[in-house]
């Protein structure tokens, strides 16, 4: 298989993987012939990018870390519970739109009683128990070597979601954190988004830059989300619902809603500072956000946001979790596309076809393309043992930017071979 951009998409294509719409029902199956209709149909849904099947490409399977099942299962508990938040707290939103907006006189108190049903409860149990299940499924996996899902505009907090718990668990277990205390973060993570239900979706989807008075709105979700959690799940203790909150706090001070401070290490967090939680999470957080497609900016490549996040260890995001990110996620996932830098072969393009756990950062790469883009007979480079070749991932022409979800920080110095893009510190909105 290999990824291919919605653009670059030509008629007579076969999918490589099932589409799903907004509930994890299968639009397009595996193997269906992409039409023209059935092209633009993808382009009107905002799915960015496609796996699609190939002959030079036939035998590459992603070892997804879950199940398409499970990932389903998950999806549908998570729309039902956020649509129970939505629905119990409809009336008290219609009636005041200032519950929204973090200040520091704001009662929030009326909104969580509405939220707080049993039907809401219960759903949001539903999403607790799924942990145990995305736990077992994942067992011992501590590298993650395949690329994120891709998003759709309608679905996007409930995958992004799920990545994050995914990503989180696989960092938790190399943090060597015993399973109730990896099943506790998990929850969090699976439910650190969920103050997003009561932000305007017009505000989530919004494609220009916000007003002071917009992100104040939006940094809302995560007191909403930890208020919510604590109150209407109790027995899920007092750790889980710290995700929500401290997601995007900042190593330095710069993040929100407290401006936490961290100190780098994890297992060392004390009164007034970054939790554990919160530090590992955000790793997690800002990398889906940054390898997504969002109606404000184009995705960054993998290995673009890996040195990005490497530069903000120690000043933006806690050097032990960035370290322990660095040793289970590659720059280079299964199926992405990747061009040659140097060499003779340099200006080749081809698809990355296998990771080593051992060398997360060389991969053996299927070479399709010389450097003019003809389609060539295939063949492959191991970079373990070409040790001198270097790869970059295709970028996307158009303009990109990322979001970390706090002020605008100073990165720590970048080695010299890597500069991190002027928009990357531009453009700073939740992700």
């Amino acid at each position: 298989m290999n990824l291919v951009n919605i653009d670059d998409i030509v008629p007579g294509m076969r999918l490589g993987e099932p589409i799903r719409g907004a509930r994890g029902q299968v639009l397009l199956t595996r193997g269906a012939t992409l039409t023209p209709a059935y092209v633009n149909t993808l382009r009107t849904l905002g799915v960015p990018a496609i796996l699609v099947d190939d002959p030079d490409t036939a035998d590459v399977e992603v070892p997804y870390p879950i199940s398409s099942e499970t990932r389903a299962r998950v999806l549908k508990d998570l729309t039902r519970a956020f649509d129970e938040l939505s629905d119990a707290t409809a009336d008290i939103r219609k009636s005041s739109s200032d519950r929204l907006t973090l200040k520091p006189d704001t009662d929030l108190r009326p909104l969580v009683r509405a939220a707080n049903t049993s039907a809401t409860a219960d759903c949001l149990y539903t999403v607790a128990k799924d942990v145990d299940l995305l736990l077992d499924e994942l067992g011992n996996l501590e590298t993650l070597i395949v690329p994120n899902s891709i998003k759709t505009p309608d679905l996007y907090v409930f995958q992004h979601s799920i990545d994050v718990t995914v990503m989180g668990l696989v960092l938790a277990k190399r943090a060597r954190w015993d399973r109730p205390r990896a099943r506790a973060f998990g929850v969090g993570c699976l439910l650190h988004d969920l103050g997003k239900v009561l932000v305007e979706p017009a505000l989530l989807q919004r494609a220009g830059p916000l007003t002071p008075e917009q992100f104040e709105q939006l940094k809302a979700h995560t007191v909403i989300g930890y208020e919510m959690i604590r109150a209407i799940t109790p027995r899920l203790g007092s750790l889980a619902p710290q995700v929500a909150y401290q997601h995007h706090e900042r190593e330095d001070g710069s993040g929100y809603p407290r401006g936490l401070r961290g100190n780098d290490r994890l297992g060392q967090s004390g009164s007034g500072t970054i939790h554990d939680f919160g530090a590992l999470a955000a790793v997690a957080d800002v990398y889906d956000a940054m390898v997504s497609h969002r109606p404000y900016r184009r995705a960054l490549p993998p290995d673009q946001v890996v040195e990005t996040i490497t530069a903000y260890a120690g000043c933006h995001l806690n050097a032990e979790a960035v370290r322990i990110f660095l040793s289970a996620v590659t720059p280079f996932p299964i199926c992405s596309p990747v061009t040659l830098s140097n060499g003779s072969h340099a200006g080749y393009r081809g698809v990355v076809v296998k990771v080593p756990a051992r060398n997360l950062s060389r991969p053996v790469v299927r070479v399709l393309y010389d450097n003019q883009g003809a389609r060539i007979a295939p063949f492959e480079v191991a970079l373990e043992t070409e040790g001198d070749v270097q790869v970059s991932s295709v970028r996307d022409p158009g303009p990109s930017a990322h979001s970390v979800g706090s002020a605008p920080v100073q990165a720590r110095q970048a080695k010299v071979s890597y500069a991190i893009p002027e928009a990357v510190l531009r453009v700073l909105k939740a992700g």
